[in-house]
């Protein structure tokens, strides 16, 4: 999930000195079971004893001269949705993976649905025949994205995971890899609330972005909630990060600020470490820039 920071992107995302501001953020989510719908031939039967591998396979049924010598497949996946941010909003979603090689391909049905269940033969055939979301699509080999409708990742975020199903119509078969990362996982873009202050990168330059955003970045230090830049766009001192009234002193008045906004705190001043609380950490923050900020 790092992004990569540089000078003109921090120069592309200044923003105004808001308490929160939205900020994308691209989050992988490997899956937590897989297994494989299996078939008598071409009639559906149910999962098998697989239970995770280093890939699952789809394929369908084969005859010669009316003799089954292939069963088609389907393959499943389930993706645990409980540790998306609870303040996130998902602005899209995908599903991603690699096939085993790159000529493995065919017509696809993709389907998609919310649960609250463990992978079972039961749940299976939901998917395949009761889907909350479907699609019809050609699968190429190698890298493949299959878009998810933002509304269904909200829907099972409410639930708390998110059944996929896949089916390939190809007699030669398709191996999706699980093996992590580059495996199949669900990748959801979210637009989180973060706090904005100065950031700051290794070479001095500074821009006021949210606190995320900041520290995705290498080699960069963000300076707190409420925190602003210098002169000139450079970073500001280290001496003033206690200085919550924003006079250039740390004194008393800071001081009593931080004791008066003690305990729990999103995106307040006193908050100096931009930890969620005023506690004795952002008091020690005031205690060490004492005095007149340089």
């Amino acid at each position: 999930m790092k992004h990569i920071f540089t000078q003109s992107l921090l120069a592309a995302t200044v923003l105004s000195s808001t308490a929160l501001a939205g900020s994308l953020e691209t989050i992988e989510i490997p899956w937590s079971q897989t297994n494989r719908l299996g078939a008598s031939c071409c009639s559906w039967s149910g999962l098998g004893s697989y239970g995770g591998g280093s890939y699952t396979n789809t394929q369908n049924c084969a005859s010669v001269y009316g003799s089954c010598y292939q069963s088609k497949g389907a393959a499943l996946w389930l993706f645990d949705l409980s540790d998306l941010p609870e303040d996130a909003i998902v602005s899209s979603a995908s599903f991603k993976g690699v096939t085993e090689y790159s000529d493995m391909g065919g017509n696809t049905t993709f389907s998609v649905k919310p649960t609250g269940q463990a992978l079972s033969t039961t749940l299976a055939y939901s998917v395949m025949n009761s889907p909350s979301w479907s699609s019809n699509t050609y699968m190429w080999g190698g890298n493949f994205s299959f878009s998810i409708p933002a509304s269904q990742i909200e829907a099972a975020r409410a639930e708390g995971g998110l059944a996929v199903f896949m089916y390939v119509s190809s007699t030669s078969g398709v191996n999706v890899m699980n093996s992590w990362p580059g495996g199949a996982r669900l990748s959801v873009v979210v637009d989180i609330n973060s706090p904005v202050g100065a950031c700051c990168l290794s070479s001095g330059y500074c821009a006021q972005v949210p606190q995320n955003m900041c520290e995705s970045g290498t080699d960069t230090t963000f300076h707190g909630a409420g925190s602003i830049c210098a002169e000139g766009s450079t970073c500001p001192s280290d001496g003033c990060g206690g200085d919550v009234q924003g006079d250039g002193v740390v004194n008393v008045e800071d001081l009593l600020g931080v004791i008066s906004r003690w305990g729990p705190c999103i995106a307040c001043d006193e908050d100096l470490n931009a930890d969620g609380a005023v506690d004795v950490l952002d008091l020690l923050t005031i205690l060490d820039g004492w005095g007149q900020c340089d």
